[in-house]
């Protein structure tokens, strides 16, 4: 990662204008992003619903939580490459994230069980060790880190950005919440009143949970990958100066093409001579 040819101005930026240039990177890149989802959505997006439909929407949703923070990994690596490669191809992505499944599982299964210990103590232990881990899949996907090289990293970016992985936690599961409702919501609207089907029964009538529902799940998930990776990316240029460095090479390339200017307007020592 050469924070000199990143495509996106590394600078200090607030929450709010992360999220709003996650939204802005994702419709850029729209055809690569979406390319990855008809490959990882679909069969997450079934499992959940046959989980859901078969053993309650608890279980369901269970699943739901924890094969999204797996299958969110092609979308960061994704993002990661357009952000500081011009040619990317989809298909590398995915084989590159594939071969680190099984190691993605284990992990995130020991994540989701500490998180869950820590949930049993009340509110505040939860959300540190979910902001503690806010950044876990970027350093595991990203700098190709171990458990053993995972944790001391962590545990530097959190000394850091303790409040931003907090606020970060708190406001891409809120809106996540939220795109699933909608899902429900807006699915069932497009069904009646465009397509004029019977739409099935909301999900809180229906065991807190439906087939549309999961789709605004699944359907928010690059989204959650994208916003996540750009305020990793935010925190590392505030802690490590990125953007110093590259407003250093900006000045440095600017004098290089006004000397170059100079030279290709100035006269050759012949004509200095006869002249």
């Amino acid at each position: 990662m050469n924070v000199l040819f990143s495509r996106v101005a590394l600078r200090d930026r607030t929450t709010a204008d992360v999220l709003d240039l996650a939204l802005r990177f994702l419709v850029t890149h729209r055809l690569a992003f979406a390319k990855a989802a008809l490959v990882v959505i679909p069969p997450n997006l079934f499992v959940t619903y046959l989980v859901g439909k078969e053993l309650g929407w608890g279980a369901g949703w269970l699943f739901a939580i924890y094969a999204s923070l797996v299958a969110q990994a092609p979308f960061t690596e994704l993002a990661s490459r357009l952000v500081f490669e011009s040619n990317v191809r989809v298909r590398d992505v995915l084989r590159s994230t594939l071969a680190r499944t099984p190691f993605l599982v284990l992990v995130r299964g020991i994540h989701l069980g500490v998180l869950a210990f820590a949930s049993m103590f009340f509110l505040v232990p939860a959300l540190f060790v979910g902001g503690y881990a806010f950044f876990l899949g970027e350093v595991m996907i990203l700098e190709r880190a171990t458990m053993s090289v995972a944790i001391p990293r962590l545990q530097r970016l959190a000394a850091g950005a303790t409040g931003d992985a907090v606020l970060g936690v708190m406001l891409l599961a809120s809106l996540h919440v939220v795109a699933t409702v909608l899902g429900d919501v807006a699915g069932r609207s497009i069904m009646q009143e465009i397509f004029s089907w019977k739409a099935p029964l909301p999900a809180w009538e229906s065991g807190m949970g439906s087939f549309l529902s999961a789709l605004g799940f699944w359907l928010f998930l690059p989204y959650v990958a994208v916003a996540r990776l750009l305020m990793y990316l935010n925190v590392r240029t505030r802690a490590e100066g990125w953007d110093v460095q590259t407003r250093f090479m900006a000045i440095a390339r600017r004098a290089k093409e006004e000397d170059d200017e100079a030279d290709a307007t100035k006269p050759p020592p012949s004509q200095e001579r006869a002249a």
